[in-house]
């Protein structure tokens, strides 16, 4: 966290220095360094042009300044009526090659070691970086003094303009890609809602075509679900051609964080996409464009789509888990017929899905082992040939996809907590079902080491669940 609230103050502190840049030689005013970060006494990183070419210093000394105390025909330093040493730029002449005051007509860029901010030193502008007598000498072309009123202004100015169009590009890409894309309520019109469970019990019903939220026409369908309209509001809804009021509680929020969603926009009956060739389902006879109306005896009804968004997310998922059950079964010819079968079950039970109780990730894979096992024994094989005598006993198959699911964003947790090397074990061991020899083979160590750090392992992940109260 330390490092990203760094990473982004830096990224600030550097555009809005840019904004003075960009001014400053858009006026054709020197700037004699570009910081980020303050660099008293020495500098991480510097880099200038120099006759063309680019020269780069690293854990150098600052540069020293290109002025000096002025000296009367005696060698005396000379004062002014208040008593302060008068400065004069030194000759170039004076300076060798190799110096880069030689060059003061390049940018000095360096990055510095104080993380406190950062600075654009311009040419003639008296600031932290220099004293008005420092400036005694006549005003030069490229220095900022000798320019009209109006453009010092934009230079001055140039850090606050650069944040304001930073903040105007970030809120058009903000609402571009989280907002520009919404889902329109006439096309969520044409079939209606999806409604879940705690829909269901405040008196929506799939099917159901929102008109108005508190007297006023919804336009976007993500408009029927903004947080003001669950801490109390009054929905029209048409079905079947008569309009009903609901009226929402004030305390709607909470049976959401409860129950979870009322409902969805994306209300579709189950089509077939397509069919794999020579596969279970095509044999069958299932076709393209069929509807799904049973399946064993079971009614399907319009289910939240499993969309293709969907599909590319979570299908790499779903099939790395099925291959490694049904390779460890010696069952590959099956995997695709049974990532279809994952698919779907998680039509039928994705409105279980409830985000306050773990993350979809967590939801899909209980889904995904629960399906591919029992896939396994419906084909009459041992279920204890698929991971070995070593399987953990909660990550057997589950019971009740809620408290699995539960339970898995538990373990997520806390594997979580664990370091790479544990997180990469009980990957590969107990979500992708590799058996200790090939997991002593991808790690090149041998068996017995694997067998001692499943053990250690296991234990780990036990004592965690038992402080969490859970008793394995």
């Amino acid at each position: 966290m330390a490092a990203q609230l760094l990473l982004g103050l830096s990224i600030l502190v550097v555009l809005h220095e840019f904004g003075h840049y960009l001014f400053a030689r858009m006026f054709k005013i020197r700037v004699e360094q570009f910081y980020l970060f303050f660099n008293p006494k020495i500098a991480l990183f510097r880099a200038k042009r120099v006759n063309g070419k680019w020269q780069f210093r690293l854990f150098a000394k600052n540069v020293p300044s290109r002025f000096r105390k002025k000296t009367n025909d005696q060698g005396n330093e000379i004062k002014d009526e208040k008593g302060n040493y008068i400065f004069e730029p030194i000759p170039l002449e004076e300076l060798s090659d190799n110096d880069w005051r030689k060059y003061p007509e390049t940018t000095e860029w360096g990055i510095g070691w104080l993380p406190f901010g950062g600075y654009c030193n311009i040419a003639g502008m008296i600031d932290e970086n220099k004293r008005a007598n420092q400036l005694s000498s006549e005003p030069q072309p490229w220095e900022l003094r000798s320019k009209p009123a109006w453009q010092r202004l934009f230079v001055m100015i140039g850090g606050i303009i650069m944040n304001l169009v930073l903040g105007c590009a970030l809120f058009v890409f903000f609402t571009y890609h989280y907002v520009g894309g919404y889902i329109a309520n006439d096309d969520v019109s044409k079939d209606g809602i999806y409604v879940y469970e705690a829909g269901r019990n405040l008196g929506f019903e799939t099917g159901d075509k929102i008109v108005t939220v508190n007297g006023n026409k919804i336009v976007r369908f993500g408009d029927a679900q903004k947080t003001k309209v669950l801490f109390g509001s009054e929905i029209t809804v048409e079905r079947n051609g008569q309009f009903i009021d609901i009226t929402l509680p004030d305390t709607t929020y909470r049976i959401m964080q409860h129950s979870g969603n009322l409902f969805a926009g994306n209300n579709f009956p189950a089509v077939v996409d397509s069919v794999t060739p020579n596969s279970v389902a095509m044999r069958s006879g299932l076709q393209h464009d069929d509807h799904i109306i049973f399946i064993n005896d079971k009614e399907i009804k319009p289910k939240p789509a499993v969309n293709n968004s969907f599909y590319d997310e979570y299908n790499p998922q779903i099939r790395a888990i099925v291959s490694r059950i049904l390779t460890n079964a010696n069952q590959t010819g099956d995997i695709d017929d049974c990532v279809h079968a994952v698919f779907l079950e998680l039509m039928e039970k994705l409105q279980q899905f409830n985000e306050t109780r773990g993350s979809m990730g967590a939801f899909i894979s209980v889904i995904t082992r629960s399906v591919a096992l029992n896939y396994c024994k419906s084909n009459s094989r041992k279920t204890n040939e698929l991971v070995g005598d070593e399987k953990l006993d909660f990550l057997s198959s589950p019971i009740n996809y809620h408290d699995e699911f539960e339970f898995d964003s538990l373990v997520e947790n806390i594997v979580s907590r664990l370091n790479k090397e544990d997180r990469l074990l009980f990957t590969m061991r107990y979500l992708y079902h590799y058996t200790p020899v090939e997991i002593a083979k991808a790690l090149h160590i041998n068996r017995s080491a694997v067998d001692m750090r499943t053990t250690r392992l296991k234990n780990k992940i036990k004592k965690f669940l038992t402080k969490g109260g859970i008793i394995i």
